[in-house]
């Protein structure tokens, strides 16, 4: 599936930060491994093979900000949270842009 900016609504790394201390939920979908490896201080880790299967883990009433490694699986994990009734915002650039601005990365 082909998605566009169009569908789904992207914010950047330095908003994140912001978005969080206002209660947003940052989801990171990549890999258990790449997660536990680095990641995003307080972001909850379900992979986007398990997503579907995990929605339970989520709060419709929060915004949910999703990142992944450079921003296309988030992409696509975000326009899936939309259709179902979430709102849910793309991490623009991912991880590899987070590690640019460098931030509470929490690495092993």
């Amino acid at each position: 599936m082909l998605i566009s900016n169009h569908d789904i609504e992207n914010i950047s790394v330095e908003e994140i930060k912001k978005a969080m201390e206002n209660g947003s939920i940052l989801l990171d979908i990549r890999a258990k491994e790449d997660y536990n490896d680095v990641h995003i201080t307080n972001a909850i880790n379900i992979p986007f093979q398990s997503l579907r299967c995990e929605l339970n883990q989520l709060d419709k009433d929060k915004e949910i900000l999703v990142i992944c490694y450079i921003g296309e699986s988030s992409k696509r994990a975000t326009y899936l949270l939309r259709q179902l009734g979430f709102n849910a915002k793309n991490i623009h650039g991912g991880m590899n842009a987070w590690k640019q601005y460098e931030i509470n990365i929490r690495e092993r």
